[in-house]
C-alpha cells in the first residue's frame, strides 16, 4: 500500500489572491476585448486563461510533495526540521 502526503505551502488567503488576480486579468481582457468588438483580443483572452490553468496544474504536480521522503525533504529544506528518531 502506497501512502500519498501532500504539503501546502501557501495559505488558503495566498491562495485566492492568486486566483483572483488571475480572474481579473482574463475577465479584462474579455472586457475590453467586448467593449471594443475585437474577436480577435477575445480569442487571446482564451489563450491565456488556457495558459494560465495549464501553468496553474503543472506548478503543482512540479511542487507537490508525495511521499513522506519528500516532505520530510522539504520541511528540512525550509525550515530545518530534521526528522524524529524512532525509538527502538
Amino acid at each position: 500500500m502506497t501512502q500519498e502526503i501532500i504539503v501546502f505551502h501557501e495559505s488558503v488567503l495566498e491562495s485566492w489572491k492568486k486566483d483572483f488576480g488571475t480572474f481579473v486579468m482574463i475577465c479584462g481582457v474579455f472586457g475590453v476585448a467586448r467593449l471594443i468588438d475585437s474577436s480577435a483580443l477575445e480569442w487571446v483572452g482564451g489563450i491565456i486563461a488556457a495558459i494560465s490553468i495549464v501553468g496553474a496544474s503543472v506548478r503543482f504536480l512540479k511542487t507537490g510533495v508525495t511521499t513522506p521522503q519528500k516532505a520530510s525533504n522539504l520541511l528540512y529544506r525550509q525550515y530545518g526540521v530534521e526528522p524524529e528518531k524512532e525509538a527502538e
